[in-house]
């Protein structure tokens, strides 16, 4: 039987954590690893998690609170050993997964021969998983610049085979100065190494929609621009957060990277010191994502000097 290994972060999250673990263990069709790493709760998760650990049901440990992106990350590196697993796949704390979420993803990713990266459209649903509608991305571009613009998938419904994982297991953000989200840097990443980035347009996953984790969306058009903008001037663990992730994938993975993303990837780089870069980055058809709003705010975050 294929192998999965789920990687999840907790923090607070003993509201719904138990009923997410039981649905990740009754996945049918494949036989799951769950590894958790607890951000330093204050609530009873770490006591849920021993109960399931007693029955042999997961692995867990508690770290230092590090942000969820690097609790990821090293989690995935502390357990992640790829000879022992066919795919992997990251969880969030407070979701419901399908039973048959992870077999239909690895219908859809195949064999293993190159990098593959698996996500799919969500369910919203409610704190007591009443049906809220769908979050589709069904028309959303997948190519290196239009994730430059806009990182708009959610890591939760991410499965990556052990190609991917190999190129990822070299980089250990968790010294890295800036806000690390480990979906964002995997999707680029693959992208990147001309990997393949798969879409499947149906739902396996319950997302629930409740006051910890609602981010606020529905914001106007020029309130939401100038808080993005602004707060990449504000914050220094945003000021020029993508351009970091770009000067860490070149520094690292620049002879898997082909001469159509260098080119890109380079403008991104240099736009802060070379004025023909930076011209040539806001120029680039290719530096869109199709939404007028994205589109707007990378440009103005570059034009500024805080992309």
């Amino acid at each position: 039987m294929v192998k999965v290994a789920v990687f999840m972060s907790t923090y607070n999250g003993e509201k719904y954590l138990r009923e997410q673990i039981e649905s990740i263990l009754a996945q049918k069709h494949v036989k799951v690893f769950l590894y958790v790493r607890d951000d330093g709760s204050s609530d009873t998760t770490v006591d849920i998690l021993k109960e399931f650990k007693e029955n042999k049901k997961l692995e867990f440990y508690v770290g230092e609170n590090i942000n969820y992106g690097k609790s990821f990350w090293e989690l995935m590196l502390k357990y992640g050993e790829a000879e022992k697993f066919d795919y992997f796949a990251f969880s969030d704390q407070d979701d419901y997964w399908e039973p048959v979420k992870l077999s239909k993803a690895l219908d859809l990713l195949g064999s293993n021969a190159h990098p593959k990266l698996y996500f799919s459209n969500m369910e919203f649903v409610s704190s007591d998983l009443k049906s809220i509608g769908l979050k589709k991305f069904d028309n959303m571009r997948i190519s290196l610049g239009s994730e430059m613009i806009r990182h708009r998938v959610a890591g939760c419904t991410y499965v990556f085979n052990k190609s991917l994982f190999e190129f990822a297991k070299y980089v250990d953000f968790t010294s890295f100065k800036k806000k690390f989200e480990h979906d964002v840097w995997l999707y680029i990443l693959c992208l990147s190494v001309e990997g393949e980035v798969i879409r499947d347009k149906s739902s396996y996953i319950k997302y629930r929609q409740h006051s910890d984790n609602v981010t606020g969306h529905r914001q106007g058009l020029i309130k939401r621009m100038r808080r993005e903008v602004l707060s990449h001037y504000l914050y220094q663990e945003k000021k020029n957060l993508k351009q970091s992730y770009f000067l860490c994938l070149y520094k690292h993975y620049e002879d898997y990277i082909s001469n159509e993303n260098k080119k890109i990837i380079e403008q991104v780089i240099n736009y802060k010191t070379n004025l023909g870069s930076k011209i040539n980055l806001l120029k680039n058809k290719d530096f869109r994502s199709g939404n007028f709003v994205f589109d707007t705010i990378s440009i103005l975050e570059v034009f500024f000097g805080v992309y």
